[in-house]
């Protein structure tokens, strides 16, 4: 089977004898000593995350609730805007891959659930797609219809019952982190320019059988508009390994490891080329050799994938 990334591929063949095994240990499960060795300096990176929660004492100083708050505390300046880039930058990849993935998953579910169970295309002499020729395209304007219409929901990062709904729907895990991403922009929108009343308004609408919902302008624009966008990338960007691993490569160093390990330096006043600040340093430009790498990985991927792909093709 010809690889056509604008589609859902599943090629056994080429999974047993391509380019998958090499990322398999002798038993077929993937490389377990990678996997400890970045799961355990994510854990180390956490803790010195940890500790910088309050500030300027771990015990009884103020609490940081934010990771930019973090920040702010303990390094301040530009490095306060580039945690914000490195987290939104983060938030829309995690968007779009989510998107990707939604859809993905949802032809397989048509196709590996209720297609074998329905009787029409037997009775009606059609011939059935197999999952690997059928578009993702019908599944991601689903996807985005369904965040559009969720992310109207006010204060929808503040929601309880959301751990019940991303149990019971695997994809509202895509719709939580538009919620908490937009709600988050919204919000601060709001404080900057509390006298704007496109952004403040709120528009009394009778619903029946709910009650009154107060839409708001700037929320019902800016919402739909950046599920759009991010939606309109995932169809342009189908690549969903590729893209995924350049969205861990892109905040995997930042976010795990710089800032923890600047911040941890800045709060406990370490000496320049102290045993510990220096093994410190060198653990943080490893990961990010590590992370360029995976990074170049994932574009020249993407660089190969779009040489064959046309986009918006449905078939």
């Amino acid at each position: 089977m010809a690889k056509s990334n604008m589609h859902v591929e599943q090629d056994p063949e080429a999974f047993r004898s391509g380019g998958v095994q090499k990322n398999l240990d002798d038993d077929g499960r993937v490389k377990r000593t990678v996997l400890a060795a970045f799961s355990f300096i994510t854990y180390f990176s956490s803790t010195l995350l940890a500790d910088c929660y309050r500030s300027p004492d771990p015990i009884t100083g103020e609490r940081n609730y934010t990771y930019m708050d973090v920040v702010r505390a303990h390094l301040g300046g530009r490095k306060v805007q580039l945690c914000g880039l490195a987290q939104y930058g983060n938030l829309v990849g995690i968007t779009i891959g989510y998107t990707i993935t939604a859809s993905i998953s949802m032809v397989f579910r048509t196709f590996l659930v209720i297609l074998p169970k329905s009787n029409y295309f037997h009775k009606n002499g059609h011939e059935v797609k197999s999952v690997g020729e059928t578009s993702n395209y019908p599944f991601m304007i689903i996807f985005a219809c369904i965040q559009i219409v969720l992310s109207q929901i006010p204060d929808f990062h503040k929601l309880s019952w959301l751990s019940i709904v991303a149990a019971v729907m695997s994809f509202a895990y895509a719709s939580i982190g538009v919620g908490l991403s937009i709600a988050k922009v919204a919000a601060g929108c709001s404080k900057r320019w509390p006298n704007n009343t496109l952004i403040t308004r709120e528009i009394p609408v009778d619903i029946p059988g709910y009650g009154i919902y107060h839409i708001n302008l700037f929320r019902l624009i800016w919402r739909t508009v950046y599920v759009i966008v991010t939606a309109v990338i995932a169809m342009i960007l189908p690549f969903f390994n590729d893209f995924l691993g350049l969205i861990g490569a892109a905040s995997f160093w930042p976010l795990t490891m710089y800032f923890p390990v600047e911040m941890y330096i800045a709060r406990t006043n370490m000496r320049k080329f102290f045993f510990t600040w220096t093994w410190l340093k060198i653990l943080s430009w490893a990961c990010l050799v590590v992370s360029l790498v995976a990074a170049a990985g994932s574009v020249q991927g993407l660089i190969q994938s779009l040489k064959t792909y046309k986009p918006f093709k449905t078939q």
